[in-house]
Formats: C-alpha cells, structure tokens, sequence
C-alpha cells in the first residue's frame, strides 16, 4: 500500500506560519484546532470558514468541552478570528490570524521574524535544488486543480445548476468566487442537508465525485433528482451522507456515456435496444 500522495490533495501553508506555530507555546488540544482549522480553510482555498463545537470536537477527537475551553483561549489571544457570530442558521465564521505579532501568548515577542528568516535561508542553501522542486510541483498542481478544463471558479451567488454560470463575470470579486469542490458542497449543505458544514467522510466523497466524473453541473443535476426521488418515495428527506449518491452517479454517468455513443455511432442493430457495447468498468466510481 502507498502512502499519502499529494496527487491526492494537500494544504498550502507557509513555512513561516509552521516555524512559528512550532515555536509558541500551544498545548495539544489547541494545536489540534489550528491543524482542523488549516485543513478546512487553506486547504480548499479559503481564508475562514464555519466551525461548529461539534464538528471541532469530532475533527480533533477531543472532549467538546475541552475544545470549547481552548478555542476560547485562542479567540481571546488574537490566534483566531471570529469572522462572523453564530445565528440560528450557521455556526461561527472563524479565520487563523497569520500576523503573528499580533498574537497575546507568552513567549511571542521572543519570536523574531529575522530568526525564522535565518533558518529558512539556511535550509534552502542545504537544499536549494529540492525545496525549489518541491515548490515548483506543488505550484503545477495547484494551477492544474483551476485549469479550465476542469471547472473555472464561479462567482459566489450565481444559481447551482446552468453551464453559462459555471464562468465567473468579468472583474468579479476573486474573495467572492467558490471552486468546484466548493459549489457541490454548498449545494449539498444548502438544499439536502441543511447544514452549515461538511464532516470529513463527506467533504472526502465530494472531492472524489468531483475528481472522478470532472462535471459540477452533472453532479448537482443528479443530486437534485435523486433528493427529489428521495422525498417523495419517503415523505421527507432520508438522506444522511454524501454517499448516497455515488451509485446513482456511476448509474447516470454511465447512461450518459451511452447516449453520447448513440449521438456519435447513429442507431445500429447493436445499439438501437439493447445499448452499444460499453465498457462499465472504465466508468465506475473507484472510492
């Protein structure tokens, strides 16, 4: 088995926030938050994004009352931002504040910006070529994710379905615009789950479906059909994971892929009630 590869996604984060974070004086449990925190804003491209207590406490398995405690402590020394306070419909918006003077811990002002300097200049002179690489392959993977032939980014607010909104307007605001990743999930939180945030197991089959079929506007279509198929043959929505849905997309994608071959080959005595000849498993979902 492989391990971890960053084909499969990781967070971009600066050596400098990492020196430094590594240097203050955080106990576990608010490392921890600042780690969850990380991973849920700059690892989709974000700068804040709702955090709930309960969501917190199961991304950092800790006690929710532990995680209140020191979440506290970190909103209070300026590591955390409270964007926007909770309501009735959404959790608290939180942000990690990366200027790091500003933050009100012991031992801060010990921390010197020329200090870190010093000792990333001396791991890059060790290792220039490699860290350069490095640097350079994260780049072409971070452009290869917003190329245009995935999905360009929307702009925030335009309907959830429709190919001419998959583009963002001209001089739209960048803060403003959401990735593909980010639409699906919104739309899932917003018209199936009614939720404010994803958990981990979902967030990671949102990205799969995205990776695996490339098409915002497919999935969403799907989504809203099955949800509606859903309630009415229930009476209400019964759907309580993302997962739900990966069958049913293997199923379209792979009708999809039918018709596509009907347009191209015409109807043949092959194609015309049984179907052409497909090959299923090049379309299955892999996860």
């Amino acid at each position: 088995m492989k391990g971890p590869q960053l084909e499969d996604g990781y967070t971009r984060i600066a050596n400098e926030i990492l020196e430094v974070v590594s240097k203050a004086k955080f106990n576990g449990t608010q490392f921890k938050i600042l780690m969850v925190m990380w991973r849920y804003t700059y690892g989709f491209n974000r700068k804040d994004s709702e955090f709930s207590l309960n969501f917190l406490s199961e991304a950092t398995n800790c006690n929710k009352q532990q995680v209140k405690r020191e979440l506290d402590k970190l909103i209070d020394s300026n590591v955390i931002i409270v964007v926007k306070e909770a309501d009735f419909n959404s959790s608290r918006r939180l942000s990690f504040n990366k200027r790091y003077t500003e933050w009100k811990i012991d031992g801060i002002e010990l921390i010197k910006k020329d200090t870190v300097s010093e000792l990333a200049y001396s791991r890059v002179s060790e290792k220039a070529y490699a860290t350069v690489s490095e640097l350079a392959y994260q780049e072409r993977q971070y452009k290869d994710n917003i190329k245009k032939d995935t999905i360009t980014t929307i702009e925030d607010g335009q309907s959830e379905t429709g190919s001419n909104n998959s583009v963002a307007r001209a001089g739209a605001d960048p803060a403003k615009q959401i990735n593909p990743v980010e639409k699906i999930e919104r739309y899932y939180l917003t018209k199936i789950r009614k939720r404010t945030i994803c958990n981990g197991k979902d967030l990671a089959d949102i990205v799969d479906a995205y990776e695996k079929y490339r098409d915002v506007d497919f999935i969403i279509e799907v989504m809203k059909t099955a949800s509606e198929e859903n309630k009415a043959r229930n009476g209400r929505l019964t759907i309580n994971s993302f997962s739900y849905f990966m069958p049913i997309f293997n199923e379209e994608w792979e009708k999809k892929q039918i018709k596509k071959e009907v347009v191209k080959n015409g109807p043949t005595p092959g194609n015309s009630k049984q179907g052409v000849k497909f090959d299923k498993s090049k379309f299955l979902f892999k996860g």
